[in-house]
């Protein structure tokens, strides 16, 4: 992490288990490598169910 690096994030992975009978497991985010400036002002956009909200519990430390 640089001096200027206020969040870094490095090969994050997450997978739900599938609520289906498949009981495949659903990933939500495959490998996001991410390095966020200390001044820079950032938004997460995408459609539903991109893993948006996973990506910022995992921030929060929420989900592990």
């Amino acid at each position: 992490m640089g001096a200027d690096t206020y969040i870094e994030i490095a090969d994050l992975s997450v997978a739900y288990q599938d609520r289906k009978a498949t009981n495949q497991p659903l990933l939500a985010i495959d490998h996001l490598t991410l390095s966020i400036p200390k001044s820079a002002f950032i938004s997460i956009v995408g459609p539903n169910g991109c893993g948006k909200t996973t990506l910022l519990l995992c921030l929060a430390g929420i989900l592990k």
